[in-house]
């Protein structure tokens, strides 16, 4: 198979490999279910100083991959490459989709779909029918993860509270942990690649060490984002359960379709429940263990990257693909 994804977060070496290293490339080597070969148009740009366009059909033209996983990005293939992928070269072409609630993504979709064989939301199990004429070509699933980065090594769990990703933009998470803050609780937080360059590795720390990881479902409303509003089952919620922490989680619609709220993981509805369920999350070690033990068994056995995969490629490989 062939992965067309950014190589570098928001395609700027400076930031670090994008998150399709862990996601995507790592959590598909673990599987052995396939061989895998790269395309960034990000790097190609890089190198040769012009569009990747007809380098990628090269490519696969001489190397006949029997599928095309794709995810969009600052740079792509123009439609007219992904049609002769697709209709010249009959190759099949799966969408991976981080940000299915924004509006734009969903039209975007809805352009893609003659030229495109299936559609995979990884954050909304609702968005991505809205106002839809293909519903047959989505399949929403979960975001996969490496378990050789995101698994609970039995570290010392030294940290209260944490929340790891970025806050500059998002007024809700911000004022939520100053909440915390203000009454007694330090939380542990670090941006992740642009607000601050954590490594993958030291990423995936932060919840091997923590009691608690916060996570906070996004929702888009608005003529901007969304006509929702629509919530977000973020990556995060699977990387926190995958270490072994206990997920505390607000605006929690979509992770709900995953998970069993206050037996996989807790829940709060604003910050004063915020506040109180930390409080109490952090004397009843005992329950929120068990939370978090629930929690890890069902991110490392029912959302595995292996369940993840097998139902991806029997989704897409259940069609004939015909060619035109």
């Amino acid at each position: 198979m062939l992965f067309v994804m950014e190589k570098w977060c928001d395609g700027r070496p400076e930031h670090g490999l994008s998150n399709a290293a862990h996601n995507f490339f790592g959590s598909l080597d673990t599987t052995g279910l396939a061989r895998q070969s790269h395309f960034s148009f990000d790097e190609y740009q890089l190198l040769f100083g012009r569009t990747g366009d007809e380098a990628l059909i090269a490519f696969c033209g001489s190397a006949a991959p029997d599928i095309l996983i794709l995810t969009l990005c600052r740079l792509n293939p123009c439609p007219e490459t992904l049609h002769v992928i697709r209709h010249e070269l009959g190759i099949p072409i799966v969408v991976l989709w981080h940000d299915s609630v924004d509006r734009n993504n969903r039209g975007i979709a809805e352009q893609m779909m003659a030229f495109t064989d299936l559609h995979v939301p990884l954050d909304s199990t609702t968005a991505c029918f809205s106002n839809s004429r293909h519903g047959e070509k989505y399949l929403p699933l979960w975001t996969p993860q490496d378990p050789r980065i995101f698994r609970d090594r039995n570290l010392s769990r030294d940290i209260d509270l944490c929340f790891v990703g970025s806050i500059d933009h998002y007024r809700e998470r911000r004022s939520a942990l100053q909440a915390l803050k203000e009454a007694g609780f330090p939380v542990e937080q670090s941006g992740g690649q642009r607000e601050k360059s954590l490594t993958i590795a030291e990423y995936a720390r932060y919840f091997m060490r923590s009691r608690i990881a916060l996570n906070f479902g996004v929702s888009f409303c608005g003529p901007h984002r969304g006509d929702g509003p629509y919530y977000q089952a973020k990556g995060r919620v699977f990387e926190a359960l995958s270490c072994g922490t206990m997920l505390l989680e607000g605006g929690d619609s979509e992770t709900r379709k995953w998970l069993e709220p206050m037996k996989d993981y807790a829940s709060f509805s604003d910050e004063k429940d915020l506040v109180e369920k930390a409080r109490y999350y952090l004397v009843h070690e005992e329950e929120r263990e068990m939370i978090a033990r629930s929690g890890w068994r069902k991110a490392t056995e029912l959302y595995s990257a292996t369940k993840f995969w097998t139902r991806l490629f029997s989704r897409a490989f259940s069609r004939k693909f015909p060619s035109s």
